[in-house]
């Protein structure tokens, strides 16, 4: 029986292709795209851009630090929608040649299982970040609607009067269908507040988390292909193998573009310099 390679981002790709930013080859890939801009320019680029208004616009130390994270999330998020945009046909391939080509397909039962497990591992991770997300914007959503005062469940500035009646829904309702589109956060409530911590360190843990393997799997290819049965090969492919080993002596890495490597160490310098500007404002604010 054959394993579905990409069992565990099938889900994943799903939703993707619901908000656009999945472009397979298509009739109908033209139109896919127009409904790709459309949703983006309108909803996460525009939502941004308000966010970043309200900002601008802060009176106080504590309304802009309180604004700040949140859109500078956001703005995180225009470069990841940039990014796909502009290599979709790369991510698709990509999972394509994983799920079809038979370089990779699984050829014994060892191989399977490891598949399955790392498989289920990534399952629970995307589960467990799902369900915080959609507690996040729930309780944000829901938290407002009980507040004595006009509140927005997060805060963004609307290019019209919003502090009434008929402009509140509005901006509320205008919310409610950009922020799922765009990102899951929420700092509405305390409680809703360490969950969008923990998603948004989540959001950075896992990227760095898988660089850290690339990279220590790279490593222990070299063991492998010496204590692989290579005595059994021809001397043709010994050579390549040899070429090979030499190459692997260069470690893989995941780079973000020509900035940083990708990796544990990135994730630790990141919350070091989080709580570093965290106690900077704090200590501001006093």
């Amino acid at each position: 029986m054959e394993y579905d390679n990409i069992n565990g981002a099938r889900r994943v790709i799903r939703v993707l292709q619901y908000i656009g930013l999945w472009r397979f080859d298509t009739p109908w890939q033209p139109l896919y795209a127009t409904y790709s801009y459309i949703l983006h320019i309108t909803c996460t680029f525009a939502y941004t851009i308000m966010m970043w208004l309200d900002v601008v616009q802060a009176s106080d130390l504590e309304k802009f630090t309180y604004i700040m994270y949140m859109s500078l999330t956001e703005l995180a998020l225009l470069t990841k929608v940039a990014n796909v945009w502009r290599y979709s046909k790369l991510f698709v391939n990509f999972f394509q040649t994983l799920a079809d080509d038979d370089v990779f397909r699984l050829r014994n039962a060892v191989e399977r299982t490891l598949w399955q497990t790392v498989h289920r591992y990534y399952g629970w991770i995307a589960l467990m970040y799902f369900t915080m997300s959609i507690t996040l914007v729930t309780s944000a959503f829901v938290g407002v609607l009980f507040s004595a005062e006009y509140e927005l469940p997060f805060p963004y500035a609307p290019p019209f009067e919003w502090r009434n009646e008929r402009g509140y829904w509005y901006a509320y309702f205008y919310e409610l269908i950009a922020m799922p589109v765009s990102i899951f956060e929420n700092p509405s409530q305390f409680c809703t507040l360490i969950l969008a911590v923990i998603v948004m360190i989540l959001q950075i843990f896992v990227p760095c988390y898988c660089g850290n393997e690339i990279i220590l799997s790279s490593g222990a290819l070299n063991n492998a292909i010496y204590h692989a049965e290579w005595l059994q090969c021809s001397p043709k492919v010994r050579k390549y193998l040899i070429i090979y080993m030499e190459m692997l002596q260069v470690p893989i890495k995941v780079r973000a573009g020509s900035f940083f490597e990708i990796g544990l160490p990135i994730f630790v310098k990141t919350m070091n310099n989080t709580y570093s500007l965290m106690a900077l404002l704090l200590n501001m604010n006093k």
